[in-house]
């Protein structure tokens, strides 16, 4: 019962995370989009994955090189959400198998005499809902370490992608001649400015020259 429930929310929480995705994608990449078409550079490039972002840093004067932290930082992300419903997966599933070894008739049973008040007092446990037990504190032990790790790295790189949004909001208010409001705009709701900025009024000033020469699409 508690698996089903844990399978039911991980699919939802994972159609959640992809959704949000495709929306930042979209959005991300209609203003890019926009962005390249006043740059000169082929709009196509947009709708690319990675080469998209590759193509703005380039065109705002940004250092190409700091595409790879957010790359890193993606593929941390995604090992670090799958390995967490794994996880939660994992201790439901030896959850539900205490809850049906406890009510199960046929179990084994182990007794265990203890004192108490100065009376010897015997309880009677299943030993195969023990035995569930002591895995699922060695599952705990051993799954949180991995988790803490990828905790720590996902923390590390979104630090240092944080700082590079930061840079590319100060880059493109530059390129296309915009002020401090852009900047924080950027920074806080980049999906929505960077529309703005490619389907605005704005105007590239920036010194990006295409490597070679382009049609529009």
């Amino acid at each position: 019962m508690i698996s089903s429930i844990t399978s039911v929310f991980t699919v939802m929480m994972f159609a959640i995370v992809f959704f949000a995705f495709f929306v930042n994608y979209l959005l991300n990449a209609l203003g890019y989009m926009g962005c390249m078409k006043k740059a000169g550079e082929a709009t196509w490039k947009a709708w690319v994955p990675i080469y998209n972002e590759y193509t703005m840093f380039k065109i705002v004067n940004l250092k190409s090189f700091l595409i790879i932290f957010k790359i890193i930082y993606i593929v941390i992300a995604i090992v670090y959400l799958s390995f967490t419903f794994a996880y939660v997966q994992d201790i439901s599933e030896k959850a539900d198998n205490i809850v049906n070894n406890s009510i199960s008739s046929n179990s084994i049973k182990t007794t265990t005499t203890t004192t108490k008040n100065g009376k010897k007092v015997t309880t009677s446990v299943d030993k195969a809902t023990v035995e569930d037990g002591e895995e699922l504190l060695e599952s705990l032990g051993s799954m949180s370490i991995g988790l803490i790790i990828f905790s720590m790295l996902n923390s590390l790189f979104g630090i240092a992608v944080f700082v590079i949004s930061i840079l590319f909001a100060i880059n493109i208010s530059k390129a296309y001649g915009l002020g401090g409001g852009t900047i924080a705009g950027m920074i806080l709701i980049p999906n929505i400015f960077i529309l703005i900025i490619g389907f605005g009024s704005s105007k590239y000033q920036g010194s990006y020259q295409p490597t070679q020469a382009t049609t529009n699409v």
